[in-house]
């Protein structure tokens, strides 16, 4: 068995692998701004109330995304199915058309808005805070709805989906006496 360890000062070399170790899902995140759609492909999404609903994403502050979010004041999550894997590399890739031959409509907030994904989330902007590289976003939920499907997942760099999935229930030492 091979582990990775980092102490000390901890660098962006050393805790990737660390990190990698983090199964997640995988989202694109769509903006409009000044009559143009922006989007990007984001691991960093996650609830964080549900009274109200509310969504939290990190997007990298050297994007368009980034500044569209900011001036729009909303944006829109869309979780990947497991059979979406090469939608997510064309949103990871910079300076591309990434709407090219793409089907989408808007939502209300007036954002792009794909079909067929696990889960659709349209959020207004509630609060912007830096973390690093990146803004974290809050965002209010305005709408949102979903599809019996399995997520697309990432791990250690790669794509992938749970071929089964098998949910045991541990008691604590207080419910087994």
């Amino acid at each position: 068995m091979s582990t990775n360890q980092a102490t000390g000062t901890v660098t962006s070399e050393t805790f990737r692998p660390i990190i990698s170790n983090f199964a997640t899902g995988v989202s694109i995140i769509t903006v409009r701004h000044n009559k143009k759609d922006y989007g990007l492909t984001a691991s960093a999404v996650c609830s964080v109330s549900l009274d109200p609903p509310m969504l939290l994403i990190c997007v990298n502050q050297n994007t368009g995304t980034q500044k569209a979010i900011m001036e729009a004041g909303s944006f829109n999550v869309h979780i990947l199915g497991k059979q979406q894997g090469e939608l997510a590399l064309k949103f990871s890739k910079a300076n591309t058309d990434k709407f090219e031959d793409l089907v989408y409509s808007y939502s209300d907030l007036g954002n792009p808005l794909f079909p067929n994904v696990v889960a659709q989330i349209e959020c207004q902007l509630y609060k912007e805070m830096t973390g690093g590289t990146h803004s974290v976003f809050l965002g209010k939920v305005h709408s949102a709805k979903a599809i019996t499907e399995n997520p697309l997942l990432y791990l250690k760099g790669q794509f992938g989906e749970f071929t089964h999935l098998k949910l045991e229930t541990f008691k604590s030492k207080e419910e087994t006496v």
